[in-house]
């Protein structure tokens, strides 16, 4: 468990002093002809995405019994996103909104604050909903690297049909945090990795930690495509570590 929280501070050391010497070196090589506004906040350059995409899925027992279909909408304005979603998987269905204002500084730092709604339900057994608000900050190396992190206030409400006459909701106020970094190699390769309490369409109460490495290829100026496998734990840093799931993901996006 040691060597473990080392290498993640280790990786988090690595990736932050490589963002510092990226930006120096735009700022070195920048004319004074060129100079970007030292804050923007707002941009009317919409950028529209529809991502669609098939998942599998295995729990505690490994065995991959359960295919998923996702369907999400973006749209980005630089200092503005705004998306929208839904999940079809098993006896599950999910439904997620998110929206983030943040300004830009210096041409490469963005930092505002963002909400998410979620909910979930689940056939003849319960439904849950989460309200996320917090923080965000993104740091992009225009190109070459990309790290963003976001800390929120995580509301949760479930509501179990078995128990509803007697106890209606049940209610719980957590955090949740987000960590992510992105590499672009040449112009068409995207790498990512995420560490993170939650994802777009999964939301645990802290702090099960979620691991996800993805790839994606630019196929023309409108076509993407990626994958994407993510790894789930329970209790990671508190308790003896338990594996909870390990999903697949491969999507197509059309981006205009």
């Amino acid at each position: 468990m040691k060597n473990l929280r080392f290498a993640f501070i280790a990786i988090v050391f690595f990736h932050l002093s490589f963002a510092a010497w990226t930006l120096e070196s735009q700022a070195e090589s920048r004319s004074e002809s060129e100079q970007v506004p030292a804050v923007v906040f707002w941009t009317c350059d919409p950028q529209w995405s529809i991502t669609a995409a098939l998942s599998i899925e295995d729990g505690t027992d490994y065995n991959l019994d359960m295919v998923g279909f996702d369907l999400t909408t973006d749209l980005d304005m630089a200092q503005f996103d705004v998306s929208w979603g839904c999940k079809f998987f098993g006896q599950s269905a999910d439904l997620t909104a998110r929206l983030i204002y943040w300004p830009t500084f210096w041409g490469c730092f963005n930092a505002g604050v963002g909400t998410t709604f979620h909910s979930q339900f689940y056939t003849q057994e319960y439904c849950e909903l989460d309200l996320l608000t917090g923080i965000y900050l993104k740091y992009d190396a225009h190109k070459i690297f990309s790290a963003q992190v976001d800390f929120s206030h995580h509301f949760k409400a479930a509501r179990i049909y078995e128990i509803q006459d007697s106890l209606p909701w049940l209610k719980n106020d957590s955090i949740a945090l987000h960590a992510g970094i992105a590499v672009n190699l040449k112009d068409r390769v995207h790498l990512t990795f995420d560490f993170a309490s939650y994802s777009y369409y999964r939301y645990f109460l802290f702090f099960a930690p979620d691991f996800k490495l993805g790839s994606s290829l630019k196929i023309d100026d409108h076509w993407f495509f990626g994958t994407e496998a993510e790894l789930q734990y329970i209790d990671l840093f508190t308790l003896s570590a338990n594996f909870n799931s390990f999903a697949a993901r491969a999507w197509f996006r059309y981006s205009i």
